[in-house]
């Protein structure tokens, strides 16, 4: 299971309250409590340079998404084939460029499906996303 939200949010839940809570995993949960979670980063994020001197970054290790925005397997595949064709097209330049500017535009995106959501304003999640 995982639970996407704030480490601050993470720090305070009962997880094994909430396993409980679900409408399907809860009747079948056999494991034991669990006493403390393991927190992962998982936002979106990019190098501060896509490409250099030998080296071209692809997928995650050039441009991470949110999970919430579905994006991560599509952009991985997409800026896998633009990068082969940029390199035996020898636009390597181009092509980290492309993908700062597609970046931008993501965060835009992002930022404008975040303020959709509209059915948890109570949620400390959704209140940090707001602000």
């Amino acid at each position: 299971m995982a639970l996407f939200t704030d480490s601050s949010i993470a720090s305070r839940l009962d997880w094994s309250d909430l396993i409980g809570k679900t409408g399907f995993v809860g009747r079948r949960a056999g494991w034991p409590r669990v006493e403390k979670l393991r927190t992962l980063t998982a936002g979106s994020s990019t190098l501060e340079r896509i490409a250099g001197p030998g080296w071209l970054a692809v997928g995650d290790a050039a441009c991470a998404h949110d999970p919430l925005s579905s994006r991560g397997l599509h952009d991985a595949l997409t800026s896998g084939i633009a990068a082969a064709e940029a390199i035996a097209e020898d636009t390597i330049p181009a092509y980290a460029e492309q993908m700062a500017t597609d970046y931008r535009a993501y965060l835009t995106d992002l930022a404008w499906y975040y303020r959709q959501e509209t059915r948890f304003p109570d949620a400390p999640f959704w209140r940090a996303r707001r602000r």
